[in-house]
């Protein structure tokens, strides 16, 4: 019993040890009182990494010693739950000032005070490494040259420096947007010569709306930017991203009645006098592609309807946005029609869908416009996996021949192949599903070093399929009657 006692005690002892029943205010009063700092978790019960650093970096012996000794530490839950306790529940007004003076969005972020209650440092994130990176965060806390709050006031004495300008941007682009397009412009005023292609790779991350300078750079230099950019972001992207959330977005908003692409393109010009050819043509891009994204996909994920109205949101998106043309709309929805039975694992109607789509094969469109990552879901996750509909599996098989195999695709990967060949396994054809597995095999074998996975995974099948086993899973009827 006395070993259990001194164990337990050991327990209790190792990690981080959290305040438990006290008050945001109490905190602050015992840390003024002992003349200690305050650590403060800042988390969400959703949040994978906060749980992660819970359970594997905060219960450290060198982690629990260090903070322990120098600091007051308290852990605060910025969600709400129904199974939150009364403690947590002391905490919601606090925490929710707390997520608005200090902009947390991300996490987990981790605040430190000083005995005064002034915030002087910050982290957002899973620093890397075991228990060393943590502490390193923790003494950062002391030090002025490296506490994030007491830098940010150091900005305006720092206007000329471009090099602390960027490294305290880097610290703030990803959680604090509002500070980061503050010390953007700062940092943009500090170059004296931003039209080099390190300066503009740099830029073109920190454009945040077209109030900005950095904005206007890049709209009245976007020719120029463009020839010098080695950047996957030229200065066409750029621009053309920022109307686009700016000027685009709003028309997919329920009350809106959308807009043609000539009375839209006419309005960017208006607006945006200088845009060039080549922003618009991306422009172009998002208002076709985004129509079918934000006028049928995200309103079937938000609406949450086991079985939509798949015609109405296909003649809606067409009526608002009438230079997309009505045959493009339907061929997506189609195949996101099968791809959500899946997800939901309502089969019936996911064999349903997918036999629906027969007439669609006929199509130049759908076939020459089949996203590989779509198909490949349908035919190996949603029929190889999981249906016994004869009818469902002789589509696919057809679907994989017309869109990538005819037309020997680049997207004819080996993984591709393993589908087709599987697929076509289960259908019966023994010999063409022999044939395209040792094509898959062979294409596997020259990716072997980077991916042994697969290669091993489209041997095995190969192997099942030399010696007549299964390489699909046997659907219960139980199971088809969802």
């Amino acid at each position: 019993m006395l070993l259990f006692v001194l164990y337990s005690l050991n327990g209790v002892a190792q990690g981080i040890q959290f305040e438990k029943n006290l008050t945001w205010p109490q905190i602050l009063a015992k840390a003024k009182a002992e003349n200690k700092f305050i650590f403060m978790d800042c988390y969400a019960t959703w949040c994978g990494p906060c749980k992660w650093m819970a359970q594997n970096i905060f219960q450290q012996k060198a982690v629990g010693d260090f903070y322990n000794a120098n600091f007051i530490n308290v852990a605060v839950q910025f969600d709400r739950t129904k199974s939150d306790d009364a403690y947590v529940r002391t905490w919601y007004s606090e925490a929710k000032k707390i997520e608005q003076l200090y902009s947390i969005s991300a996490y987990p972020t981790y605040l430190y005070f000083d005995p005064n209650g002034e915030a002087v440092h910050r982290y957002t994130g899973v620093p890397g490494g075991n228990s060393q990176p943590f502490i390193n965060i923790g003494k950062d806390a002391f030090n002025p040259k490296r506490q994030y709050y007491t830098l940010m006031k150091q900005l305006a004495d720092h206007r000329s420096d471009s090099a602390f300008l960027k490294e305290q941007l880097i610290k703030v682009m990803a959680y604090d947007k509002g500070t980061a397009a503050i010390i953007g412009e700062m940092y943009f005023e500090s170059l004296k010569n931003p039209l080099t292609n390190g300066n503009i790779e740099f830029l073109s991350k920190i454009v945040q709306s077209s109030d900005q300078k950095v904005f206007h750079f890049f709209a009245n230099n976007t020719k120029a930017i463009d020839s010098v950019s080695g950047s996957i972001y030229p200065g066409s992207w750029v621009i053309s991203n920022i109307i686009n959330r700016e000027e685009l977005l709003p028309f997919y908003q329920a009350e809106s009645k959308g807009i043609s692409w000539r009375n839209f393109e006419h309005l960017v010009k208006s607006k945006y006098p200088v845009i060039t050819a080549g922003a618009l043509e991306y422009l172009k891009g998002d208002y076709q592609k985004q129509v079918f994204e934000n006028e049928i996909q995200l309103k079937v994920s938000q609406y949450g309807l086991e079985r939509p109205d798949w015609k109405s949101l296909v003649i809606n998106a067409h009526k608002k946005f009438p230079d997309v043309s009505y045959e493009s709309l339907e061929n997506k929805t189609a195949v996101l029609k099968a791809r959500q039975y899946k997800s939901r694992g309502l089969w019936l109607a996911f064999d349903s869908a997918v036999v629906a789509l027969r007439p669609f094969l006929k199509r130049t469109s759908f076939i020459k416009n089949t996203e590989y990552v779509w198909c490949n879901d349908v035919a190996w996750d949603g029929v190889f996996m999981h249906s016994s509909n004869s009818e469902a599996l002789a589509v696919v098989i057809k679907w994989i021949e017309s869109a990538f195999v005819s037309t020997n695709s680049p997207s004819l990967t080996s993984s591709l192949l393993d589908t087709y060949a599987n697929l076509l396994y289960k259908s019966g054809n023994l010999s063409s599903a022999l044939k395209w597995e040792a094509v898959a095999l062979d294409k596997a074998a020259k990716t072997r070093d980077h991916d042994p996975q697969n290669f091993q995974e489209i041997s095995d099948n190969f192997e099942k399929m030399k010696r007549g086993e299964k390489t699909w899973p046997t659907v219960s009827d139980e199971k088809r009657k969802k």
